[in-house]
């Protein structure tokens, strides 16, 4: 530990401070230029849940344990995705660095078709098995209910959350992290917007209450997929060679 302490602060006094530490000022506006978008990016997705929290509220309390049920599965599989697109990402940027983009490329179809085929099992799951798995967590017949409703509408977005998470992926190992943080603000406005409209029905829409709150996410989702696809392709940021 003294060594590391006393090797840190040579670094820092022979380098000049903080930039010293980071090797040049180069390193550190690159470091920055990846490192603040994803933060603000895993921010904004942590707000998703909060935004369908506060909203449906005000629906009362059946609603809240409603969607809270729900979530708890649809949890799982965000884990799990997560996991597949940081193992991608691992793989993504070593290809990439090694200049091989057929290899990186191969990376990237497989952990898409990985993250596609879980989408699949839970959506399948979710959506013709919904009331036996929430009756694990619950043997109150409303609320269960309740978040077999919010759950069997929420599992379509697990198709579109599989491809936006590699796109971003993909984006963030090219270190164009500012597009995936463009998409999730995007994503997460629509979301918000949409939640307004159709869990209290306004501007002449069906008031669908915490079914709202679920296609509201299953729209946003799309949407983030679309930003990412068009930011990616705008910029011309894919030197990959995919065959």
């Amino acid at each position: 530990v003294r060594g590391v302490c006393m090797g840190f602060r040579s670094s820092s006094v022979s380098g000049g401070g903080i930039t010293g530490f980071f090797g040049d000022r180069a390193f550190a506006r690159s470091l920055m230029h990846i490192a603040l978008p994803v933060t603000l990016q895993s921010m904004l997705r942590a707000s998703f849940s909060i935004i369908d929290q506060v909203m449906i509220g005000q629906l009362g309390s059946a609603s809240i344990s409603g969607i809270g049920l729900g979530g708890k599965f649809a949890s799982i599989h965000n884990v799990v995705l997560s996991a597949v697109t940081a193992a991608g990402a691992i793989l993504i940027s070593q290809y990439l660095g090694q200049g091989s983009h057929k290899n990186a490329a191969r990376s990237y179809s497989v952990n898409l078709l990985v993250s596609l085929a879980i989408a699949a099992v839970f959506t399948l799951v979710s959506t013709r098995f919904a009331e036996p798995i929430l009756g694990l967590y619950t043997q109150d017949d409303a609320t269960r209910a309740l978040g077999q409703t919010y759950l069997q509408t929420y599992a379509w977005s697990f198709f579109p959350a599989a491809l936006s998470g590699m796109a971003q992926t993909l984006l963030c190992c090219m270190e164009a992290a500012v597009f995936p943080l463009i998409a999730s603000m995007t994503s997460l406005c629509i979301n918000t917007g949409l939640n307004y409209l159709l869990i209290f029905g306004k501007c002449g829409l069906p008031a669908l209450g915490i079914q709202g709150a679920a296609v509201a996410t299953l729209l946003a989702r799309i949407t983030e997929f679309a930003v990412c696809s068009f930011c990616a392709v705008r910029s011309r940021l894919l030197p990959i060679q995919w065959r």
